[in-house]
């Protein structure tokens, strides 16, 4: 549903219909499996209709699928996605009807620039999302606005400079500039890939000290367009890099892909830090401070195991 264009597509194929869904919960959301249960196994009674994803699937049909649309891929980004929008401020009433007001913004916006490719923030590409998984109503409402129902796709996620993510992220934020309207908002930008697995989590923090080779730097919501020094210490306290930068937005890249390289000792911390999401202090040029939000990508590398 969070592809719509494929979603009916795929639909079609199937079923000859747009299948339409709405979110139920509480006592509603109960009533509606135990229908589909009782349904379900009248019409498939040596299938189970719960099945443990926990335990590998053996001696399974070979099976290939009408649907066009690749499911897995899609879950993999939308694993991406909700690390974006699981803080607790996405749960906030206030949040949630700004986010809403700045959704609709964002068509406004389309519908004067139809030819143009947005990109949301975060707070109102969750609204969206809610939007989209109603998909008569979404496509009613869309095509109401738009003259078409509205696309989404997530697939275009290349973060690095040049590319159509990078380029259409300014084209919005010159649209919202030009409209009088802050497109970049606090709590609602990207903050960075999703933090290792458990498993992962549980391997790595087996080193008594790991080396981390940080590779990229990204920062957006700079205040003005003038030139910061920027300091980035572990949790440790050791400085691992001081640069200046121009705002409002900057990416630091290095031509042998690492910018610095700094041992991490787990005896310092009992958690394993969080390179992807660091909050750094950016000194003024007349001594104020701000905070922002650096993004950093980053290669453990596991030195002295316990």
């Amino acid at each position: 549903m969070l592809s719509p264009i494929s979603y009916e597509k795929d639909c079609r194929e199937v079923v000859s219909t747009l299948v339409d869904h709405k979110v139920l919960v509480g006592e509603q959301r109960t009533r509606g499996l135990e229908r589909a249960k009782n349904l379900w196994k009248t019409l498939y009674p040596s299938e189970p209709f719960e099945v443990d994803l926990t335990n590998s699937v053996g001696n399974a049909l070979d099976f290939e699928s009408q649907m066009k649309y690749d499911i897995t891929a899609a879950c993999s980004r939308q694993r991406v996605f909700y690390y974006q929008v699981s803080l607790p401020h996405f749960e906030d009433k206030e949040f949630l009807t700004r986010a809403l007001e700045r959704y609709k913004q964002q068509l406004m916006l389309k519908q004067e620039n139809p030819d143009l490719f947005f990109v949301p923030c975060y707070d109102f590409d969750l609204i969206w999302h809610a939007h989209q998984v109603h998909p008569l109503i979404y496509q009613k409402d869309t095509t109401e606005v738009l003259g078409k129902v509205l696309n989404h796709n997530d697939s275009v996620n290349d973060r690095r400079p040049g590319s159509k993510l990078s380029k259409s992220y300014e084209t919005t934020r010159v649209k919202w500039k030009e409209a009088g309207k802050e497109f970049a908002v606090r709590g609602a930008m990207f903050r960075g890939e999703p933090s290792l697995s458990l498993r992962t989590q549980a391997e790595v923090v087996k080193a008594r000290e790991y080396t981390v080779k940080l590779t990229r730097l990204e920062v957006e919501g700079l205040p003005e367009s003038k030139s910061y020094t920027v300091k980035i210490d572990v949790v440790n306290g050791k400085q691992v890099l001081q640069t200046r930068v121009r705002g409002p937005t900057f990416t630091l890249t290095s031509s042998n892909n690492v910018l610095s390289t700094f041992k991490f000792k787990t005896k310092d911390s009992n958690s394993l830090p969080h390179f992807n999401n660091m909050p750094v202090k950016i000194r003024l040029p007349w001594k104020r401070q701000v905070t922002s939000t650096l993004v950093c990508h980053s290669k453990l590398l596991a030195d002295n195991l316990r």
